[in-house]
């Protein structure tokens, strides 16, 4: 387009921002808005793009938010909608909807996009899928036909709070798999730990004021196969190196997540063993392939 302004408005400019880009374009003029562009300049002015916007995607991560949040709900224009894809907590142990939430206040439409979607499959055209979850049906509608005849295919949960905390919590899990794979504990293996992922966040999310039933979405479920099997998957491959006893660079949403919930005592972590045992692998990466060992050797006693 020859014009800065358009109906929908891309915050973000790394992988996950141009694929969805990508997507949107196709059918409708795009702006993509970055706050620290990478050449060093100066941000473009962000409240004029806002003003003229019908959607806004949050396409940057969870700590960004609460930054961004207040400037794009002091523009918004009378009826927008603001959608977020950004996983995990901020600082405060916020999830990104709950800064959208706080910043936006009531009457504004707010949807979350959350599911297997790896960013370079949906640039390259191979098909992704996600949760839509907003409580509106007529949100899921707008939102939806943005990406009519797109590689991305939405279903709709009216689950906010369950689908979020599903994608956020499923990182703390993925990387048990990785693990048990780099050790050759066999596929049994890998079945049992999902059972007692699934499990386990189906108990935290009820506990968070979401439906038990949400995990087992896109959001949860779907985005855990992908991350778990995938062989580019970040977290998968946090868990192999927590197998081999490595202790550099063991970063990402779900430690992330890990030390958050410690911090904050989000919920009650007691009821959990599995997610305990995260917590200690992550805590002890030498000791972690033992541990996993003993968590399985003394399974349904």
């Amino acid at each position: 387009m020859t014009e800065r302004g358009g109906r929908t408005l891309v915050l973000g400019t790394g992988r996950i921002g141009k694929a969805m880009a990508h997507l949107l374009g196709r059918r409708q003029p795009v702006v993509s808005w970055e706050g620290l562009p990478p050449d060093g300049s100066a941000p473009e002015p962000l409240e004029p793009l806002v003003r003229q916007a019908e959607f806004v995607f949050f396409c940057m991560p969870v700590v960004a938010h609460s930054d961004i949040a207040p400037r794009v709900a002091a523009a918004l224009p009378e009826g927008a909608v603001c959608v977020t894809i950004a996983k995990g907590l901020d600082e405060s142990g916020r999830t990104a909807v709950g800064i959208l939430t706080h910043a936006l206040g009531d009457g504004k439409a707010l949807a979350a996009i959350y599911g297997p979607m790896i960013a370079e499959d949906l640039q390259a055209d191979r098909l992704g899928f996600a949760d839509l979850a907003c409580p509106q049906r007529e949100t899921f509608e707008r939102v939806r036909e943005l990406f009519r005849g797109s590689a991305l295919k939405l279903v709709h949960t009216t689950d906010l709070t369950g689908a979020t905390w599903a994608v956020v919590l499923k990182n703390v899990y993925v990387p048990l798999i990785g693990a048990a794979d780099e050790l050759q504990l066999g596929d049994n293996v890998r079945g049992a730990l999902t059972t007692d992922a699934f499990r386990e966040l189906a108990a935290i999310v009820e506990a968070l004021g979401g439906a038990p039933t949400s995990p087992y979405g896109l959001a949860g479920l779907g985005d855990f196969v992908g991350s778990a099997t995938s062989a580019d998957s970040h977290h998968r491959q946090l868990g192999r190196r927590l197998a081999l006893g490595e202790t550099r660079g063991l970063e990402g949403e779900g430690p992330h997540t890990l030390a958050m919930i410690d911090r904050h005592r989000l919920f009650d972590t007691g009821r959990y063993p599995l997610l305990n045992l995260a917590r200690r692998m992550f805590a002890n990466p030498p000791a972690a392939a033992d541990l996993l060992r003993g968590y399985l050797e003394g399974w349904g006693e």
